[in-house]
């Protein structure tokens, strides 16, 4: 039966590998600046954040990956804390508005990926960190200058169930849930 299984599979696997064909035309990369806002206790003030994006695109939808690296420090509190976190996500977007080609579009894209922290303070011997899986949903507006530089602003939220807790006793609980604004731009390779 594991042999019979695995014929079906290695036969399905090889009939979308010959109808998949990668074109690099279709793929862009690109990097924006992010405001964000850590939705936790303690973490309600926006943040800055730096973010590396690659896309794939089909007619009506495209497949993305996006890394979002963000740092807060905090002068109330413990002295010298600071919060370091990375968002690495990847899904599937849909055009809402026009397609890939047009001069300005709309899509809704979802997706899933890691959120992780890293949190230093002069009070703590070494760096705490965590880390979770996590969902992000959101909305993006592309305006194509030319053919290969793609102007995008973007809003979408990050949902996740980790938290982490100053030195192990709770009084500090900030989830990773965090929502995003996006702006900057993409390169179309040709």
């Amino acid at each position: 039966m594991k042999k019979i299984l695995l014929s079906i599979a290695l036969f399905l696997g090889g009939i979308s590998v010959s109808n998949a064909q990668f074109e690099i035309s279709n793929l862009s990369i690109g990097a924006g600046l992010a405001p964000s806002m850590y939705l936790g206790t303690g973490l309600g003030t926006m943040t800055s954040s730096f973010s590396g994006k690659f896309q794939y695109e089909q007619d009506e939808s495209f497949f993305f990956g996006d890394a979002i690296f963000s740092n807060k420090d905090y002068a109330d509190g413990a002295s010298g804390t600071k919060i370091s976190f990375m968002h690495l996500n990847a899904g599937y977007g849909r055009y809402l508005v026009g397609d890939a080609d047009e001069d300005f579009n709309v899509a809704g894209k979802i997706g899933a990926g890691i959120s992780t922290y890293l949190m230093t303070a002069d009070n703590l011997p070494e760096g705490q960190e965590d880390g979770t899986w996590s969902m992000n949903a959101g909305v993006v507006a592309n305006y194509n200058v030319s053919d290969a530089i793609i102007l995008f602003g973007e809003a979408g939220a990050i949902f996740s169930a980790g938290t982490y807790n100053s030195q192990g006793n709770g009084t500090a609980s900030p989830e990773f849930n965090c929502l995003v604004f996006q702006v900057g731009a993409k390169f179309r390779f040709q």
